[in-house]
């Protein structure tokens, strides 16, 4: 049986996102581990992001676009978007959803958390709003898995190749200590991607 980790990472843990995500995500023959990571303002940053162990084995993160607002730790100015990018740049394989309280916003692919609503509980607003996205995403993983089993057999792909993608699916990512010109290259990246997009929307 195939098994899918997510994990949730907010500064203020919402329980309701916790209890949908334990009781309402359920595929035909998959495992579905769900986790949290409460985000530290007074230490966190992008490397103890990128270091933590429950994101290095996480294979679909949700994380707060706002969580570094109110940081001390001199990152303050990046945002859940741009962590999403940086995220992606060291475990490309990885689906990174970026959600938040102030509404949705789809040219940066932000999903809305849930507000009283007169009409509907948390649980019916995250079935209907956020499963089938998360559920799209657990399918989008699974079809890499699947690719990577054929590569493995392909015999015109050098081995090395091979065992960094299989490294990096499982959470495993070498690379030199990050630099602050790593992450102006990715947040620069992620601004051009978001000047197309609202340019798509006038």
């Amino acid at each position: 049986m195939e098994k899918i980790n997510i994990l949730y990472i907010d500064d203020n843990i919402d329980p309701h996102i916790t209890k949908f995500l334990d009781s309402s995500i359920d595929i035909t023959d998959v495992s579905i581990s769900t986790n949290e990571y409460t985000f530290n303002i007074e230490s966190d940053t992008y490397k103890t992001i990128l270091e933590n162990e429950e994101i290095k084995k996480a294979d679909i993160i949700l994380i707060d676009s706002r969580l570094f607002e109110n940081s001390h730790t001199g990152v303050s100015k990046i945002s859940g978007e741009e962590i999403k990018i940086i995220i992606t740049k060291f475990f490309p394989f990885k689906n990174i959803i970026v959600i938040s309280q102030n509404g949705t916003n789809e040219s940066l692919g932000i999903l809305s958390k849930y507000k009283h609503s007169k009409d509907l509980s948390p649980k019916e607003y995250y079935d209907n709003e956020w499963k089938d996205i998360i559920e799209k995403s657990i399918q989008e993983i699974l079809i890499i898995r699947n690719i990577n089993s054929q590569l493995k057999d392909n015999e015109n792909i050098e081995t090395i190749v091979k065992e960094k993608i299989e490294n990096n699916l499982v959470g495993i990512c070498q690379y030199d200590e990050l630099s602050k010109d790593d992450i102006d290259e990715c947040i620069k990246a992620f601004k051009e991607i978001k000047e197309i997009c609202d340019e798509k929307r006038l």
